[in-house]
């Protein structure tokens, strides 16, 4: 209906568009459906199959995220990688949250150091690596929290119980702020990502991370994480051992994580996306 009511330029944020319009910058997060299959419905697979091929011969700009995100949907999608317009995300929403407004901690408080994981268990989010340091982690003295809940767009994965892994279920951006202020890092052990947002929020908000070294992640990343092999669990371990120990190598984490999140600004792709948008007018 949209392009009926609207006959001029749309700009479309979020994978997908009208079909009919022409007019359109579209930006496409990722080709997860295609590099990932199995962590999508078969319904979700289906309908992203069909309807982005048609959306990328119809836009007349693509955006996207990061460069590797950009390479991906030359890869899959039936257009050149000079032609995606990269775009990246930004960090200052995450400055906005409030830790002092939380309430995660305020029935169950939290005593012991924790590493903290968030996202869906969608496979490609590989957290069962993590799951499966829980003992390790619980030897150190170390507390495995993992924040958010699954979407139905997502199949599900196996986990893992153990006495130290406090499943949060959904929680708020306020209750992200306090989790990232207290924690000893976020791991973010994904397979595969367009950007990996959750990472960027907690380089901006002073929390240490672990991540993958896949996909656009070391983009992100940049000198402020300690990388990891997301099929090593050894080294996965040895990261979080490393930071359990010493206050200094996490100090070091957080500002450097700081200077990296600045690079990444709202500002200029909202910039961006004004001149993309100003060249169908």
């Amino acid at each position: 209906m949209l392009p009926m009511a609207w006959r001029g330029p749309l700009l479309n944020l979020c994978n997908t568009a009208p079909v009919l319009g022409t007019s359109q910058v579209v930006c496409i997060h990722d080709a997860n459906v295609f590099r990932m299959p199995r962590s999508y419905s078969w319904c979700f697979r289906a309908l992203y199959r069909t309807l982005q091929p048609i959306i990328v011969r119809r836009a007349v700009r693509i955006a996207t995220v990061s460069h590797d995100a950009a390479r991906q949907l030359a890869q899959h999608l039936p257009v050149a990688l000079r032609d995606v317009e990269i775009l990246p995300n930004g960090h200052e929403h995450a400055l906005r949250w409030d830790a002092a407004a939380a309430q995660v901690f305020r029935e169950t408080p939290q005593t012991r150091p924790f590493v903290l994981v968030l996202g869906s268990q969608a496979r490609h989010k590989n957290i069962g690596l993590v799951f499966g340091l829980a003992e390790h982690l619980d030897a150190i003295g170390v507390d495995l929290l993992v924040a958010g809940g699954d979407g139905s767009i997502f199949t599900g994965t196996e986990t893992v119980r153990a006495a130290n892994i406090r499943m949060l279920g959904r929680v708020s951006d306020d209750d992200l702020a306090l989790l990232f202020a207290r924690a000893l890092c976020l791991a973010f052990p994904s397979l595969t990502e367009g950007f990996g947002l959750p990472v960027l929020e907690a380089m901006a908000l002073g929390c240490p991370v672990v991540s993958s070294d896949r996909s656009s992640l070391p983009e992100i990343c940049g000198e402020a994480a300690l990388m990891a092999s997301p099929e090593d669990p050894g080294a996965w371990l040895r990261h979080l051992t490393a930071l359990a120990g010493s206050s200094a190598l996490r100090e070091d984490l957080r500002g450097r994580g700081r200077i990296q999140a600045a690079r990444y600004s709202w500002d200029e792709t909202a910039a961006g996306y004004a001149d993309l948008c100003g060249d169908l007018s």
